[in-house]
């Protein structure tokens, strides 16, 4: 929170120990990280509330209590919980179920088995892509790198960070058209 209240004096006092060539670089650097994380954190709510609507929907058909603060339940941790989320986040809405009506358990199982696969390998890539520029492919193999790595900070932290490096390798390293000509192929 100090960070966030007083990002600006922050960023000055980092990028004070810089020459002045080197502050722009860092500082556009720091821009676009800032800028990406931002992205990251806009997709997750957004999966988070698509999340918990379904959940809070096929929770209320059932008529199971308490589906709104599940169904909230469900929506932060499913999408802020790296990698096990979905399913941590399924156990309590669960244990309700079981305990009420053990068919409904079944139900709301069946129906997680059909949205956890399309969350995670249409809808999380999708919106990943549009608002934070990084190619689905990255963003399996960031967050698989970063929990094997680092556990579940590390796959927490993926996404942004590979989204980072991305635009700093994109921003700094422009790529050019190849010309096909008698001279470049030699």
């Amino acid at each position: 929170f100090f960070l966030l209240a007083n990002q600006d004096r922050f960023r000055r006092f980092v990028l004070s120990f810089f020459r002045p060539g080197t502050q722009a670089v860092v500082g556009q650097a720091w821009d676009i990280a800032v800028f990406k994380t931002g992205g990251y954190l806009y997709s997750r709510i957004l999966t988070s509330i698509l999340a918990g609507t379904v959940v809070g929907v096929t929770l209320a058909l059932l008529d199971c209590p308490y589906a709104v603060a599940l169904a909230i339940w469900y929506g932060l941790v499913s999408q802020f919980l790296p990698m096990i989320g979905t399913y941590v986040a399924a156990v309590l809405p669960l244990l309700m179920l079981v305990t009420l009506e053990p068919m409904d358990a079944l139900i709301f199982l069946l129906v997680l088995a059909a949205w956890i696969p399309f969350q995670d390998y249409v809808l999380s890539p999708r919106v990943s892509a549009r608002t934070m520029e990084l190619n689905p492919a990255s963003a399996l193999i960031a967050l698989l790198v970063g929990g094997a790595l680092f556990g579940a900070l590390g796959a927490f932290l993926a996404l942004p960070a590979a989204a980072v490096v991305q635009s700093v390798f994109t921003a700094f390293f422009p790529r050019h058209t190849v010309v096909d000509s008698a001279a470049t192929r030699g």
